[in-house]
C-alpha cells in the first residue's frame, strides 16, 4: 500500500510489515502497526500526541507502538500524521 511505503520513509517511524511475520499466513491489510521507538516515544506518549493534536484513537497501544485500523478512505491521512509526529 502506498501509505505504508510513505510512512516507512518518515524519519524515526518504523512500520511493522508482513516480512516481519513470515510464519503467519495473513496480515490484515487494513491495519498498520507503527513503532515510535526511534523517536524516543512510548506508545502511550504517541497516543497522547495523536489524540491531543488530531483526535485520533488507535486500536491498540503497546510499549513503543500503536496499531491502527483503517478503511480505504482514511489511508491517505496516515502519511501526513506520521510526518507531523516526526517533526514534534
Amino acid at each position: 500500500m502506498e501509505a505504508k511505503d510513505t510512512i516507512k520513509q518518515t524519519p524515526g517511524i518504523s512500520v511493522l510489515d508482513v516480512p516481519s511475520f513470515s510464519m503467519f499466513p495473513a496480515i490484515d491489510p487494513l491495519r498498520v502497526t507503527i513503532s515510535f521507538r526511534d523517536l524516543g516515544l512510548s506508545g502511550k506518549e504517541a497516543d497522547k500526541f495523536l489524540y491531543e493534536h488530531q483526535r485520533i484513537v488507535p486500536e491498540l497501544i503497546g510499549s513503543h507502538f500503536i496499531t491502527f485500523a483503517f478503511t480505504p478512505g482514511t489511508w491517505p491521512l496516515l502519511p501526513e500524521l506520521a510526518e507531523s509526529m516526526s517533526r514534534s
